[in-house]
Order: structure tokens, then sequence, then C-alpha cells
């Protein structure tokens, strides 16, 4: 996975990226599924078109990402959601993003 923390856009057409923000990778999904502690409980408090999102955890704290579509729709403000930081994914009901880490507010 890449390390890279600059969002990028798809190229038109359906995205075959496997960025941080774009397509969930099999392998990406497996290890965290593997990985049951590195999931955080958290409510989507703010979702906008443009991608982004804020997740306040559960347990103090937040986390900003990014993901190359609108997340508005996948997880709308006031969602349950699962975030696990080292794999890049946001969990809403059983469906998983790739999102990119923009931000952590530890003041929560």
């Amino acid at each position: 996975m890449s390390a890279d923390p600059t969002p990028a856009p798809c190229i038109p057409g359906p995205c075959q990226s496997y960025r941080p923000g774009h397509s969930v990778h099999f392998i990406q999904a497996r290890l965290a599924h593997r990985d049951t502690e590195g999931w955080a409980d958290g409510i989507v408090c703010q979702a906008r078109p443009d991608g982004t999102a804020v997740v306040d955890y559960l347990d103090g704290g937040s986390v900003t990402l990014w993901h190359h579509g609108d997340l508005t729709a996948r997880a709308p403000q006031g969602s349950p959601v699962r975030v696990h930081e080292r794999y890049r994914l946001l969990a809403c009901g059983r469906a998983l993003t790739c999102v990119l880490v923009l931000a952590h507010d530890e003041r929560h």
C-alpha cells in the first residue's frame, strides 16, 4: 500500500487504483479482518460531497478521512462506523471503503 499522504484524483472511467482513498484490495480487506484490534468505533459527524468525512471516535479523538467519491451516501452524517487506520478502511454496515487519513484530532 502506498504511503502517499495526498489525495489523488481518478482518471476518467471506472476507478482501477488501489492507492489510499480509492478501491479496496482483497488483501487489504483480508488483513484488516484478521487484525480485529485495529478497528475503532465512531460516529460520522461530518460527510461532504468532496469525499471528506470526519469521524468522532467513541473512545475520544477524531479523524478526517478522504475517499475519491462522495462519502455522503456511503457514510452519512450520524452513521455508526468502524475505522481501521493501519489498513485505511472505513466500514459502514457491511460495506468497506478505502480511505486516506488526512488528519487526527486527539483533543476530543
